[in-house]
């Protein structure tokens, strides 16, 4: 009997089954089982993969109707602007989270829409130009810098195509996204706010002639590709943009959120994170809750509604608690299901949510703390996050040592630095901040990062003179400042600027081709202890740009603004000084 079993066994065959050839190119590449869903299968979302679409399955045919041409290259100079940007400025703009626009949206619409073509090649020429001297910039017979000529074809054929036919809302989006880029790179940052501005009353407008009453968080479910793409890569896109550009006045609109919102307006997240781009969209949302809660800060002892106000501060602040607790718990149990079969972009991609994450805590905790001492409590968490934002920095394929370093639309670098080299003062972990901060791209958004080195080197300088120890020493002995000398607030003024092509000034961000700034810093201290008066001591700070173009003037990321608080002030003003941190090795 048991023969005959071996026998039937050895003679068994499995069934045939043809071999599954439809599915996408990503998941036949790792050889797993696909959905085939349209235009990105479920499984690449899920895991939070770029889904490389489908290879045709039958050979081509001709197709029975004209299909719009794709518009000629009209020139060498574009040709190789197209080229540049497609392998280099496409790959610094997508960043670890937005590759599916710049490197595919974009990419494909290029080849059929004027609009978006010389879009990009104006990025890619303004991107090169951020490399060169301006006397070797290349320009027309009329004059006009190249990046400036495409980009004036692109608003033309925009305009063009709005008159003469229905445009795709996708398209002027894409557009809008792209224009903003432009006025960013090149300095304009009031263009860019207004581009800004109008891409979110634009997409709420969509939002309610389109959305569901009832909707599922970020990511889970869309009923067209059009709200597929305007949910998952305009949405996000438009929020860093804003994140960036907020100002005071900016905090008291509602906020911008991806995910749901209920009838309180408290952000809704899902239960669960698949894949780490819906952990990074829940954190912007978890940043846009708690910009929009300091709007509700105590006023001054003047007020007659203090006490409202301090209730209302108490109540948003315990909302956007809970919102950051269910963050966590979310991201955690994602790196606990998914994290071992994460690939190292994926990992390099959790690891600046991590970061940023990290830092947002840490920032709240101490955001209205009166005691800088508190902040040296978060010496562990400091050593992860250097050791984090060095294994960043160091990634040559994000940060190439080829220039193109300085284009990055990626945010919240300068702020994690507010924490490492400025209010962590845990001496070998300070300098070590320090030193990463020169490896980062040289501009984050319109904030130079050679001018916060600057100021938090000077810092470091003021708060380790009253240690009354060589530097050596702080360093071996781990010597920490007293209260006394600790800097909490600083504030920037532009006092002068002085332009090789241009003689005017800006009262808020420095503009022209070339050129120095003389900057006002002002250093907020208590030195007669903590229920002391709030002292201040104003330096004079000489600055060139990291490259040319408007350089918004370093602010507090943080946003204590120390400077407002009540109480006798003892001005103290000293002569000009310029500071050795800003002449950066190149």
């Amino acid at each position: 009997m048991a023969e005959e079993l071996d026998n039937v066994k050895s003679n068994r065959k499995r069934t045939f089954k043809p071999k599954v050839r439809t599915g996408c190119i990503t998941c036949k590449t790792r050889r797993v089982k696909c959905d085939e869903g349209k235009p990105a299968c479920s499984r690449c979302l899920r895991t939070g993969r770029t889904c490389d679409g489908y290879e045709s399955s039958k050979p081509l045919v001709a197709i029975p109707r004209a299909l719009a041409p794709a518009p000629a290259v009209e020139s060498p100079l574009e040709a190789r602007a197209l080229e540049l940007f497609f392998h280099k400025s496409a790959k610094q703009l997508a960043g670890s989270f937005e590759g599916a626009f710049f490197q595919g949206s974009v990419a494909q619409s290029s080849l059929v829409e004027p609009t978006i073509r010389n879009a990009i090649a104006a990025i890619a020429v303004l991107h090169e130009e951020m490399l060169s001297h301006p006397a070797e910039r290349e320009r027309s017979i009329q004059g006009q810098e190249l990046p400036t000529q495409f980009y004036n074809r692109a608003i033309r054929a925009l305009l063009q195509k709005l008159k003469t036919e229905q445009t795709s809302i996708s398209l002027t989006f894409m557009a809008n996204i792209l224009f903003t880029c432009f006025e960013y790179f090149r300095g304009n940052l009031t263009a860019a706010r207004s581009h800004v501005k109008s891409g979110i009353n634009l997409l709420e407008s969509w939002r309610g002639n389109t959305r569901p009453l009832s909707y599922k968080p970020w990511g889970q479910s869309y009923d067209s590709h059009e709200s597929y793409f305007m949910e998952t890569e305009i949405a996000p896109l438009l929020s860093v943009f804003r994140t960036n550009i907020l100002e005071e006045e900016d905090a008291k609109e509602k906020g911008f959120f991806l995910n749901p919102v209920d009838r309180n307006g408290i952000v809704v997240l899902g239960d669960r994170f698949d894949n780490i781009q819906q952990a990074r969209v829940g954190l912007l949302d978890v940043i846009t809750s708690t910009f929009t809660s300091r709007q509700f800060e105590p006023p001054d002892h003047h007020s007659p509604t203090k006490d409202q106000a301090a209730e209302m501060v108490d109540h948003n602040t315990q909302n956007v608690d809970e919102i950051i607790s269910q963050w966590q718990s979310n991201f955690d149990d994602l790196v606990f299901r998914k994290g071992s079969s994460w690939g190292y972009r994926e990992r390099q991609a959790a690891s600046v949510v991590r970061i940023i994450e990290m830092a947002e805590t840490l920032g709240r905790r101490n955001y209205l703390a009166g005691n800088e001492c508190s902040w040296d409590s978060a010496r562990a968490e400091y050593g992860e996050m250097l050791s984090i934002a060095d294994s960043l920095i160091s990634d040559l394929s994000r940060f190439p040592h080829d220039g193109f370093r300085l284009l990055s639309l990626d945010f919240g670098k300068l702020f994690c630095f507010h924490l490492l080299a400025w209010k962590c003062r845990w001496p070998s972990l300070r300098r070590w901040a320090l030193s990463l901060l020169r490896k980062v791209p040289k501009r984050e958004w319109l904030l130079d990062a050679k001018h916060y080195h600057a100021i938090f080197s000077r810092i470091m300088e003021i708060e380790e003179a009253n240690i009354n120890a060589v530097p050596e020493e702080i360093i071996q002995r781990d010597m920490l400042p007293p209260e006394h000398s600790r800097i909490y607030d600083f504030t920037v003024l532009v006092q002068t600027y002085s332009s090789s092509s241009s003689t005017s000034s800006s009262p808020s961000s420095p503009s022209s081709s070339t050129g120095v700034a003389y900057y006002a810093v002002t250093f907020w201290s208590k030195p007669m202890g903590h229920d002391g008066p709030v002292s201040s001591v104003t330096e004079h700070i000489q600055s060139e740009s990291s490259y040319p173009g408007e350089t918004a003037v370093p602010l507090n990321l943080i946003a204590q603004h120390y400077s407002h608080l009540q109480g006798p002030r003892k001005q103290m003003e000293i002569g000009p000084r310029t500071v050795r941190g800003l002449e950066f090795d190149e």
